[in-house]
């Protein structure tokens, strides 16, 4: 009789993540230690009930000793958070697991991630500290997570942060469509996330109002095809004042290249003004992101089944 593996590494998808997963079987071959579970849902085959409370159940996780949770934070970030904390409560009752890591393809409350006046929170700080103190979260993994090399960030002790940069992907993907495509940023975060040299300069008056201007950077527009790079579209107010600068000194086309597409009504102010958008799948959009960002995510994933 073939013995049956007990799974001692466990990958478990929140329900934002699961177009990840679209059944558990990985895409990627994984040793007979790793096994992905897919939560189970309400009678009603929902995660959430009618009154938008959060329901799931995880089965399995006896024999775990390291657990890996992938999870978006979109379109749901609070619901998606409570079902996040839900499921670190499932493995914390129900799992042995040393070591748990939390990849976020989008983290919620990333961009509040400096407090501007007396009273306000840094919420990314805040929610790293939540799941390191609270639910023994040893790795925090984030796909393009608009805090990437902040200081507080590079002071965290106890938890390791790895950010990976989808910047690479959605470049090569433009320049195989537009190889003249000259590629820049709309402001010094993303100069900072990207490693992209030439960039606008945004001044951020206060938690809601920005400015954009081009500075020495006129020169290099005038007739050139631009490739605005950017981790996050919300409401698009950034990138429709960079279009309109890089238009004002001669650009020919400007495309967008964005990793999180939050905002759904954002997505659509962008692609009537813009030339053409490039925005990953990190978020599920349906008819709107066309660049995949799956293999990426399974790279990831793998390293750390890998590791011993």
């Amino acid at each position: 009789m073939k013995r049956i593996p007990k799974h001692t590494h466990v990958i478990i998808p929140t329900s934002a993540a699961r177009h990840f997963f679209p059944s558990d079987n990985a895409p990627m071959q994984l040793p007979d230690k790793a096994r992905v579970i897919i939560p189970t849902p309400n009678k009603e085959a929902s995660y959430r009930f009618p009154d938008g409370e959060v329901y799931l159940r995880v089965s399995g996780l006896k024999h775990a000793s390291k657990i890996t949770i992938v999870h978006c934070g979109y379109p749901d970030p609070n619901g998606g958070l409570m079902e996040l904390f839900m499921l670190l409560n499932i493995v914390r009752l129900y799992s042995h697991a040393r070591w748990i890591e939390v990849i976020f393809t989008a983290i919620p409350y990333g961009r509040q991630d400096k407090a501007y006046y007396e009273g306000e929170l840094n919420m990314a700080e805040t929610l790293i500290n939540t799941l390191n103190k609270q639910y023994r979260v040893a790795r925090i993994t984030t796909l393009d997570a608009h805090f990437a090399n902040e200081r507080w960030v590079r002071k965290l002790t106890g938890v390791d942060i790895v950010n990976v940069s989808m910047a690479r992907l959605l470049m090569a993907v433009a320049k195989t469509d537009h190889p003249e495509i000259v590629f820049m940023t709309p402001d010094a975060g993303s100069t900072r996330r990207t490693h992209i040299k030439e960039g606008a300069k945004k001044q951020r008056e206060n938690s809601f109002s920005v400015k954009v201007a081009m500075g020495d950077l006129s020169g290099r527009i005038n007739g050139k095809i631009i490739g605005v790079v950017d981790d996050i579209l919300s409401t698009g107010t950034t990138l429709e004042k960079f279009r309109q600068e890089t238009k004002r000194f001669g650009a020919k086309k400007v495309f967008a290249l964005i990793t999180h597409g939050v905002n759904p009504s954002g997505i659509q102010r962008i692609r009537a003004v813009y030339d053409g958008l490039y925005l990953t799948n990190t978020i599920n959009r349906p008819g709107e992101a066309n660049v995949s960002v799956d293999n990426e995510l399974w790279k990831i994933i793998m390293r750390s089944v890998n590791e011993k």
